[in-house]
């Protein structure tokens, strides 16, 4: 998949400035890392350390990863994630799935039920149960693998546990969510983030995203501290956090 690399992002970015050209060297081989890996690394022990090449002792390398882990977020899964390249995985997705809907409206336009075909007798009915089948797949177009809209591109950024996308987006086909639905998952996800079966032995009681829409876990019982939010507040910070994603 293709990655647009900005240079002027980071030469423009204060805390880029500030780093010593090891911080450099490190930042930027995790923010690689990252895009080839889906936008997220494992920080188990000595794993950043090894993937950096770093050649120094581990006390050293934890003074300089001090300086600059404030660039990256730790999830629920003991990994690290970064907003920009979060978003651009998104955003590079979104590409990828508007390129294959317009090749398959071209294929469609070029090969579907109103192209005629050149046939002799005999060959009439195999043309017309052709075409037959045509207009029927022109009626319910597939959706290749891969391919997922920008609003569940949204929520598979917001939930922390990123594992078995595919089972997740047939989940999200069967519900159809509204926007004040997807307000409600947005909004729920940030309050269960701060849950303690969430935060437990990093993450792993976390649900997978695909059960956690099969069992409508967005009206799970809020818990003690949390706050109530009216559906207008829910659809202000889903709004709030879909710019994020922009």
């Amino acid at each position: 998949m293709y990655f647009q690399l900005e240079p002027n992002a980071f030469l423009a970015d204060i805390d880029f400035q500030a780093m010593s050209a090891q911080e450099r060297g490190v930042y930027f081989t995790l923010i690689l890392y990252l895009y080839a890996n889906g936008g997220t690394v494992g920080v188990a022990k000595g794993t950043l350390y090894s993937l950096c090449n770093y050649g120094c002792d581990m006390l050293e390398w934890e003074q300089m990863w001090d300086n600059i882990k404030h660039k990256f977020t730790l999830n629920g899964n003991g990994e690290i994630t970064h907003k920009r390249v979060s978003r651009e995985i998104a955003a590079a997705e979104y590409r990828m799935q508007v390129a294959v809907e317009s090749g398959l409206k071209g294929a469609d336009k070029r090969w579907g039920a109103d192209r005629v075909p050149i046939a002799d007798k005999d060959r009439v009915p195999i043309a017309k149960k052709r075409k037959e089948k045509v207009s029927k797949e022109k009626n319910t177009p597939p959706t290749p693998r891969g391919v997922y809209s920008q609003e569940f591109l949204v929520f598979w950024g917001a939930y922390p546990k990123k594992r078995s996308k595919g089972q997740a987006w047939k989940s999200w086909q069967k519900i159809k969510p509204s926007k004040a639905l997807r307000a409600e998952f947005l909004v729920a996800i940030e309050q269960q983030k701060k849950w303690e079966p969430w935060l437990k032995d990093g993450g792993q009681f976390i649900p997978y995203p695909s059960s956690w829409l099969n069992g409508g876990c967005w009206d799970d019982e809020v818990v003690e501290g949390s706050i109530k939010k009216t559906t207008a507040e829910k659809l202000a910070e889903y709004n709030k956090l879909v710019a994020s994603y922009e």
